[in-house]
């Protein structure tokens, strides 16, 4: 780690002016982090987040007690809520002795505990429950990208059984199946807090989706819920969309699943009042599986985000689309790229979109005409204020830019941001950090 930038940051925490302390991505010795459990320990730290994501905790130089001195140090800070510790090649051991450490100083105040991307496994799982024991107030935790399977789950629910307080439960990708998920659904169902519940990337089908559809109609709380590729079927999603007709849901990704129809979404569009963004893209949908949820967009002004990117939609669905979306007042981002949409039809719809009140990205990128077939209409007949991403890749490279034809790297409806997107308080906005991709500069953070 950089001797310099590690000065700076201890003279930070010591005058009690750094409350987040960001190591992401720096790799810092034994010795760098013996210095700063020292700095933690200062009476004039305020440190509230501390971030380690993107170090390999297993190639520290040392014999590792700078990581013991830090992790107690951790312990000892009453003012700590949320701890990072993803991507960090954590493994059951150094995570055992890891929680040793830092609840020897008796109950924290973690609220944020991340711990995606690393390589535990369901002998980790006895470690968390003590570690979460210690943590009362424990708001949001991510177990993302660790192979925990079903037995790992099934240990998983019993320490959600103690967690009152859990609102935000990160499990994609963890190795399970219908029956681990069977598991937390059934712990969840005694929740009244749980707002989102992301488990996607796992082999969990329409028996998985199933279970899921029972917490959604039993929740009150339930707001977001993230299954994608799932391996979930028309069966399952159908019962998915009868859940959320009367339910409180904001958010529903079925994306990359196997889904041809979607029975039951247009009845959600139509009586939904709280539902923001439907997320289905990468599936078999074709112009009869969509055409429905288009008819009734005019009586949904709640919903913003609809993503159907790379799927089997047609002309037919999009002179739907055409005649309802006028009369919708609620839609801002509306991706239907990478279908089978001719050049006419997508004239038809971006005239559809001059005088719509809200929509401000229109996505039609790798359908069946090229971007340049369209500039020139674009620049006639549309409205500057919309986004219109017509081209999938590299920068149009005309001399005219009031018309915006790239595929931007960050978009509205990323996974990534959504799962942090909606803080649990005001005063927590920024505490939270999607973290799945080092950022290209890591900064000090001087506040949270």
């Amino acid at each position: 780690m950089d001797q310099n930038k590690l000065r700076d940051i201890v003279q930070a925490i010591t005058s009690g002016e750094l409350v987040d302390l960001n190591l992401n991505g720096r790799q810092p010795s034994d010795e760098d982090l013996k210095i700063l459990a020292l700095a933690l320990e200062s009476k004039n730290s305020i440190v509230q987040k501390v971030v380690l994501d993107y170090n390999d905790l297993t190639i520290i130089d040392g014999d590792y007690s700078g990581l013991r001195s830090f992790a107690q140090a951790l312990g000892s800070n009453k003012q700590l809520i949320c701890l990072c510790l993803s991507n960090t090649n954590l493994n059951d051991d150094l995570f055992s002795q890891f929680v040793k450490l830092i609840t020897t100083q008796g109950i924290l105040s973690l609220r944020y505990l991340m711990l995606s991307h690393n390589k535990l496994t369901a002998a980790a799982i006895k470690d968390c429950c003590e570690l979460v024991k210690k943590c009362p107030n424990l708001q949001i935790l991510d177990l993302s990208e660790n192979a925990l399977g079903d037995g790992g789950c099934i240990m998983l629910s019993d320490l959600i059984s103690d967690c009152q307080n859990l609102r935000c439960l990160y499990i994609s990708k963890i190795g399970i199946t219908n029956i681990g998920l069977h598991a937390i659904t059934a712990a969840l169902e005694f929740h009244s807090k749980i707002q989102t519940l992301d488990a996607g990337e796992n082999e969990i089908g329409d028996v998985g989706a199933f279970a899921v559809a029972g917490l959604i109609s039993s929740s009150n709380s339930l707001q977001v819920v993230f299954l994608d590729s799932s391996n979930i079927t028309n069966f399952g999603a159908k019962a998915i969309f009868k859940s959320i007709k009367n339910s409180t849901m904001r958010i529903i990704s079925l994306s990359g699943n196997e889904l041809s129809s979607v029975e039951g979404l247009a009845e959600v569009i139509a009586e939904n009042s709280t539902i923001e963004q439907i997320l289905l893209s990468n599936n078999k949908l074709n112009c009869k599986a969509v055409s429905p949820a288009f008819c009734n967009l005019h009586k949904n002004h709640v919903l913003y985000t609809f993503d159907l990117e790379d799927n089997q939609i047609s002309d037919e669905a999009v002179y739907t689309l055409v005649k309802f979306l006028p009369a919708n007042f609620g839609l801002k981002t509306l991706d239907l790229s990478r279908n089978c949409i001719t050049l006419r039809a997508a004239k038809s719809l971006l005239k559809a979109t001059v005088n719509h009140q809200t929509l401000d990205c229109l996505i039609l990128g790798s359908n069946i005409f090229l971007a340049n077939e369209i500039t020139e209409f674009l620049n006639a007949h549309t409205k500057k204020r919309i986004k219109y991403i017509i081209e999938d890749g590299s920068e149009d490279d005309s001399d005219d830019k009031s018309v915006m034809t790239t595929i931007t790297p960050s978009r509205a409806f990323s996974r990534n941001e959504i799962l942090y997107a909606e803080p649990i308080s005001e005063a927590d906005a920024n505490l939270k950090s999607a973290p799945t991709a080092p950022p290209e500069t890591v900064s000090l953070g001087l506040s949270i």
